[in-house]
């Protein structure tokens, strides 16, 4: 395994075990370093085997997917304010330092579901590839076409997993295009 496969695991690893322990800033910021260690883990381990990634092939569209999660996370945070799935624990009192957490775990949403699938797909044995370097295969969509879970309502429920069906291949098209522009 390479070096940063390794830094990635450990970022986790390390996260992890500093959370549970309640040491900062672990304690405040698990979900933003741990999923910036998983992109890290997993583009590695998915250039390893493929010779390109999100990350190495493509940064432009890596780093507008990146920009482009936050306001796309946001859409299912007002859907949580209906439903209230979800809460936060631990934020940093400080308004500036929890905006920044904010963005920066809403930043790490989405690419990390692309890199993922890419993982996933490298896992098992598929051929493929990120951005430039080939034709994008991974895509969250599928889960759009899963059985909406009993907290949803009917009625909302269809709407979340058309949003996330659409922003998933709308990020894509969009991150592309303006990437080769």
């Amino acid at each position: 395994m390479s070096a940063a496969a390794v830094a990635g695991l450990a970022i986790m690893i390390v996260s992890e075990a500093a959370t549970i322990a309640r040491i900062e800033p672990f304690y405040s910021w698990n979900t933003p370093i741990c999923w910036t260690g998983f992109i890290l883990f997993a583009d590695t381990i998915v250039y390893r085997a493929r010779g390109r990634s999100w990350m190495r092939s493509s940064p432009r569209e890596f780093a507008l997917l990146a920009i482009l999660s936050i306001p796309l996370w946001i859409v299912f945070e007002g859907y949580n304010l209906i439903i209230r799935n979800w809460y936060y624990t631990g934020l940093p009192e400080n308004w500036f330092l929890r905006m920044f957490g904010y963005a920066w775990s809403f930043a790490t949403i989405w690419p990390a579901i692309f890199e993922g699938a890419d993982l996933i797909s490298v896992w098992a044995g598929r051929a493929g590839g990120a951005g430039r370097a080939g034709l994008y295969q991974s895509r969250p969509s599928s889960l759009s076409r899963s059985s909406c879970p009993s907290r949803f309502s009917r009625a909302s429920c269809p709407s979340v997993f058309t949003f996330f069906r659409f922003s998933s291949s709308a990020g894509f098209i969009v991150c592309h295009v303006v990437a080769r522009s």
